[in-house]
């Protein structure tokens, strides 16, 4: 799979953990059968010198280049919808050299699963972004407002927050949180 590559000027510019939902590593080929079992694995971006390329693996080092997947926004791209990576308070992950840290629950004013209320409420993130251990840039994304941001030539998408609030009111803690996010650069 790494013919008429030059390895010298090839860089891995990001690893994702991902369970996959079965043996084809989220990138099935026709004509073929998978095991239906959970894969843990990884979505590797690299960068060729001349190309970005997708690959997904998994733990036993099986690896299968995925060109359905979509090199600029490996986080959540259509191959695994049902099994999207999660990013906890506290998690840093790298794309394409860019380092995002999701640093803390902002608010949280949701309505409770299974109670109607005037307003659906929102809950904000604040992330920062940081290259080379210099800071790009900070932004606090809301699930209702501002569930978008440009900050240089990345812009980060929120598109989820979890877990749901219960209608028992019990407290979240930053432990529960999660998000789920896309990062596309220009």
């Amino acid at each position: 799979q790494f013919a008429n590559t030059d390895l010298a000027n090839t860089k891995i510019l990001a690893v994702l953990p991902t369970e996959w939902p079965d043996t084809s590593l989220g990138c099935p080929q026709s004509g073929e059968m998978y095991a239906q079992m959970i894969t843990p694995g990884a979505r590797v971006l690299v960068n060729t010198g001349t190309e970005k390329i997708v690959y997904h693996t998994s733990l036993s080092g099986q690896f299968v280049r995925c060109d359905t997947a979509d090199p600029n926004n490996i986080l959540f791209d259509s191959i695994a919808p049902t099994q999207p990576t999660k990013l906890g308070v506290g998690d840093t992950i790298t794309l394409d050299g860019v380092d995002i840290t999701f640093v803390e629950v902002t608010e949280d004013s949701r309505c409770p699963v299974g109670v109607t209320c005037v307003w659906e409420g929102q809950v904000g993130v604040k992330l920062t972004l940081s290259t080379q251990n210099q800071l790009v840039g900070e932004t606090t994304l809301t699930s209702v407002r501002t569930p978008q941001q440009t900050i240089g030539k990345h812009t980060v998408t929120l598109v989820e927050v979890g877990p749901p609030l219960n209608k028992d009111g019990s407290e979240l803690t930053a432990d529960d949180y999660y998000i789920t996010l896309t990062l596309t650069t220009q």
